[in-house]
């Protein structure tokens, strides 16, 4: 049979798309999220259209986000702690400032902060390239290599507003410490990103390829 919008789906591909989408009824959520995962894999695969591979790849993208992003983070969390700790450390010695570091430890001359999960830029790089992948594909369904690019330009800048706040936060005089860990200076942070990501996902949208 023809599906109504004019892309290829015969009766075995509706069965199939079926059985999937029955996993939504699965008490436990993340039963939801895997059968999100194999409709994508599955458009993708038996799929040329390309409003529809757009689709697919929207739903990789969510269902990473919200599901296999997490178990990702689980098995690597320590180690992007680390990482985050490593760059606010570099940020302060930049500045001249004394400090020392010790795994997931930034120390300084006034206080010392530990980063944990809630502090790493992990979170904020799921959401930015999820936001990447729903806006590319909705300006266009196809891929180019200046993807790439903006990927790499949307991370950097993620893991840049990250150790900022890491950064103010470890040299916060006396009583600040909170200014920029839950209060003004961190919403202040949190919407500058949140202005930055869509910015830089509608200028990889519009960069022609090659250019």
């Amino acid at each position: 049979m023809q599906a109504r919008y004019g892309y290829p789906c015969d009766n075995a591909d509706i069965a199939v798309l079926t059985l999937i989408s029955l996993s939504t009824l699965v008490p436990d959520d993340d039963g939801a999220w895997i059968g999100l995962s194999l409709m994508g894999l599955f458009l993708l695969w038996r799929q040329s259209d390309r409003a529809v591979r757009a689709a697919a790849a929207v739903m990789l993208a969510l269902a990473t986000q919200l599901f296999w992003g997490r178990l990702l983070f689980e098995l690597i969390a320590f180690q992007i702690e680390i990482v985050d700790a490593h760059l606010a450390a570099g940020l302060l010695a930049l500045m001249h400032r004394a400090v020392q570091l010790d795994n997931n430890i930034v120390s300084t001359a006034s206080q010392q902060i530990a980063i944990y999960e809630g502090c790493t830029s992990f979170h904020n790089i799921s959401l930015a390239l999820l936001c990447f992948v729903s806006l590319t594909k909705l300006m266009r369904p196809e891929w180019r290599r200046t993807d790439l690019v903006t990927a790499s330009v949307l991370i950097a800048t993620t893991v840049g507003m990250n150790s900022l706040r890491l950064f103010l936060m470890a040299s916060a005089g006396p009583g600040d410490f909170d200014y920029w860990h839950t209060g003004t200076g961190s919403q202040m942070i949190n919407a500058g990103l949140s202005a930055l990501i869509p910015i830089v996902c509608l200028w990889g949208c519009r960069k022609e390829l090659g250019a």
